[in-house]
């Protein structure tokens, strides 16, 4: 389903256009996250959400907003997988032609299990 969305979408290469997929379902899922239990977002409200951002359809949406209501701590997966993919946009920037899938990644896990507000610590030691 990505590769035939990502032909259609042209000049996008197909690992962008599924990367960005992915990014707007997972910020779906935070947003509907926070929304259910804040009480902004009805079930209703989070399923027509999962339909439009994160691709799911019928049932399969209604029973993600039902399980944000049952683990509030889906969402925080959301949130790591964005901070982490914004992270590996920065180091991008910043280590320029030393930028390498391995060295970002060594420099990430060699942090362990950080909090996310420490995830910036990966940058300066890679």
């Amino acid at each position: 389903m990505v590769a035939s969305r990502s032909r259609r979408m042209g000049s996008r290469s197909g690992a962008r256009a599924a990367s960005s997929g992915s990014s707007r379902a997972a910020s779906a899922w935070l947003i509907c996250s926070i929304g259910l239990h804040s009480g902004d977002l009805s079930v209703a409200d989070a399923t027509r959400r999962f339909t439009e951002d994160a691709f799911l359809r019928g049932r399969t949406a209604t029973r993600a907003a039902h399980r944000l209501l049952l683990d509030p701590l889906c969402g925080g997966y959301a949130w790591g997988k964005l901070a982490i993919r914004d992270l590996r946009d920065q180091a991008r920037e910043r280590w320029g032609a030393g930028y390498s899938l391995r060295r970002f990644h060594t420099a990430l896990f060699d942090l362990g299990a950080p909090p996310l507000g420490l995830l910036d610590t990966a940058l300066e030691r890679g």
